[in-house]
């Protein structure tokens, strides 16, 4: 037994972590900038921008499952995640220039790396991504109008694992196929994925899958015998899981998204290629067919929590050779009959951004099919003379109420597994969406401005929700503007302006969250905080083995 007089040797211990955590300054800006516009006539030239580098650096921390409601219990409660892979991608859109770097986090899962090559004017974003091998990735992307340091804290959610052998294949009876099939059930202790026949047992017992994957056994390469899926969902109703939505809430097109629901889903084979490209692979190679009708098929249930955001019918103005949205371009459609139907997205992790990839349809009644009996649920609810979305909304919370859910069918190709995340989202149809914000600057108690606050805005009441979540850094002058766009009309919800505004205190170390009111563009409303430096104390001591014999060379760190 080890025992420890508190006399001397922290002290250089102390100084030490305070030069980490105020060493890890940053900030980026809230928005993307245009740069500079020169006024009318001739412009004599200016100084040559010259040339400067940037700090990114940050925390990676593991939770091992999905537990609270809130982002007060986003305060690091797992452990530090050691020797995860931290991918960043900086974009200088000024100088058209693409900048990446990755580095390992340490033991203590901190993590830093200087970005040299853009200079004094350039603007664009970042893109932050984590990676650790059972836990879903972690990215964000954060805008810039000029360079400065980003300090970020990283929370990343441990996933549910579980391995398919082509003996786990089942007979399909809706595509006549045998499929490999995994189910993400949701458990008291947490969630768990099933394989197969034990899918289907479950569902016999009337548990539904909050998530099921559907594989045609045809469609993956004859040398694959294993598939391991790693999973996981979120509901973006909830704060905490909000706030783990990769990238932006912004489509490859610029626009706006609200979310009804995102997946983290990763199926590889036994060495860890993803699915998508060992079946690309395969077919160029000539060693597979794409057979017809042998779609993927994902089903994911509809969280009561999001119905509000079940907001337009739309479908594909154009598909592709793959039955995709062409070009990422959607309509509103309002023919019941065909079902309510709902845009799906896959996450591109180089720009941060969600790219759409087709069309699903809402199974009303849970069978796991989609025909008439479903249209036949749905009428006037709200007694308005026309069947919209507005009587799916309702339909979907009254049966949230009851304990039934509804669930997405969305029918994929296997490549595009390449892409981990998946999201079920809508762009925002308003002729003329209203821009809710805030400025906040973030100071010492000496009056000193911060670089590299992480923070985000989120709606603190979710029926309806009223706008989507935002985040950024602030940059050298202690600033970041938060911008979200109303995801609902003013004549559904014109007052709502309360938000929660989350950051993280990089000086003491942990997450703050409090309520604020929102402005209208340009009419921001502006908050000044102030982070108090912690006092500095001196502790002493020394460390003994159970002999009384000094011990050198020890690793000692203290917290609060």
């Amino acid at each position: 037994m080890k025992k420890v007089k508190l006399l001397a040797l922290i002290l250089v211990v102390l100084s030490s972590l305070a030069l980490i955590l105020t060493g890890c300054g940053g900030g980026g800006g809230g928005g993307g900038g245009t740069g500079p516009t020169p006024g009318p006539g001739p412009t004599p030239p200016g100084p040559t921008p010259q040339a400067t580098s940037v700090n990114i650096s940050g925390s990676a921390t593991g939770l091992s499952s999905l537990v609270g409601s809130s982002l007060k219990a986003q305060q690091p409660q797992g452990s530090p995640l050691a020797n995860a892979t931290v991918e960043i991608i900086v974009k200088d859109e000024k100088y058209n220039k693409e900048i990446k770097t990755t580095v390992l986090t340490n033991q203590q899962g901190l993590f830093t790396a200087s970005i040299s090559g853009l200079k004094e004017d350039s603007y664009g974003y970042v893109v932050i991504t984590v990676i650790k091998q059972g836990f879903a990735d972690f990215s964000k992307r954060i805008d810039f109008e000029k360079p400065a340091d980003i300090n970020i804290s990283a929370i990343l959610d441990a996933v549910s694992t579980s391995i398919a052998t082509r003996d786990d294949a089942i007979f399909e009876a809706s595509t006549g196929k045998r499929v490999i099939k995994f189910g993400l059930f949701k458990t008291a202790k947490g969630q768990v994925v099933k394989v197969g026949r034990e899918v289907e047992l479950r569902k016999q017992h009337g548990e539904k899958p909050t998530l099921e994957v559907m594989i045609p056994a045809d469609t993956i390469p004859s040398d694959v015998k294993t598939l391991i899926a790693r999973l996981n969902t979120y509901d973006p109703s909830i704060p905490k899981d909000a706030d783990r939505f990769p990238g932006q809430f912004v489509d490859s097109d610029g626009n706006k998204l609200v979310s009804v629901g995102f997946d983290f889903i990763n199926i590889t084979d036994d060495t860890g290629s993803n699915l998508g490209a060992l079946v690309a692979q395969a077919i160029k190679a000539g060693k597979l067919k794409k057979s017809q009708g042998a779609s993927t098929t994902i089903t994911r249930q509809i969280p009561p929590g999001v119905c509000k955001n079940l907001l337009r019918d739309v479908a594909c103005e154009e598909t592709d050779t793959k039955g995709r949205c062409k070009d990422g371009k959607v309509k509103e459609k309002n023919d019941p009959n065909d079902g309510f139907q709902v845009p799906v997205y896959t996450y591109n992790p180089r720009n941060g951004e969600w790219v759409l990839l087709g069309i699903g349809t809402l199974d009303v009644n849970g069978d796991g099919v989609f025909n008439e009996n479903d249209t036949n649920l749905i009428g006037d609810l709200n007694n308005d003379g026309k069947v919209d979305h507005k009587d799916y909304q309702k339909y979907c919370k009254d049966q949230g109420d009851l304990g039934k859910y509804l669930y997405l069918i969305i029918e994929i190709t296997n490549e595009d597994f390449l892409a981990n995340w998946w999201n079920l989202d809508y762009p925002l149809i308003f002729e003329e969406p209203k821009e809710l914000c805030l400025e906040a600057t973030f100071k010492d108690d000496s009056g000193n401005p911060i670089e590299g606050v992480y923070a985000s805005l989120y709606d603190d009441d979710y029926d309806p929700q009223s706008f989507s979540n935002v985040w950024g850094s602030t940059g050298s002058d202690g600033k970041v503007t938060l911008k979200t766009v109303k995801t609902v009309s003013d004549a559904e919800d014109n007052t709502d302006r309360s938000a929660t505004l989350y950051y993280w205190d990089p000086i003491n170390y942990q997450s703050v969250t409090e309520t604020v009111t929102l402005g209208e563009s340009p009419n921001c409303t502006k908050k000044t905080n102030t982070i108090q430096k912690p006092q500095l104390c001196q502790v002493e001591g020394y460390l003994k083995d159970d002999q009384g014999n000094p011990l050198g060379n020890q690793y000692v760190y203290i917290y609060s």
